[in-house]
């Protein structure tokens, strides 16, 4: 008897863990779903903007920083007013009218994720 309810224990534990395992997946699949799309709106938003700095900044409601331009986001990839933990940071560089932009969606300083968008303008 005693070893049935020890095996009864073993496998619920498992199960346990299990289902956490599934919740701590989803969460990072939402996570990642969210931050692909957030990173995918922004190059589009910084193609179209053209040569139009201001354009890109009202479009995606980014702010200006040292290192290029930031948006914050809640826990629901929501924008949000102030500094919050999920943000997309964007640095833009220039190199003979080609426009290179990384774009990376954080969480705290873990990197969710990141593309690299290109585009050319030339000067005029």
């Amino acid at each position: 008897m005693l070893i049935v309810i020890l095996f009864f224990s073993l496998v619920s534990a498992l199960c346990i863990r299990l289902f956490a395992q599934a919740k701590l997946t989803t969460v990072q699949g939402n996570e990642l779903a969210s931050a692909s799309a957030e990173c995918q709106t922004a190059a589009e938003c910084f193609k179209a903007a053209g040569n139009d700095e201001e354009l890109f900044i009202d479009l995606m409601g980014m702010q200006e920083t040292e290192d290029g331009y930031v948006c914050y986001y809640d826990e629901n990839w929501e924008k949000a007013e102030g500094e919050t933990e999920r943000r997309l940071c964007i640095k833009v560089k220039e190199n003979e009218g080609i426009y290179t932009a990384d774009i990376g969606g954080y969480s705290g300083e873990d990197e969710i994720y990141k593309l690299t968008v290109k585009k050319y303008q030339p000067q005029e």
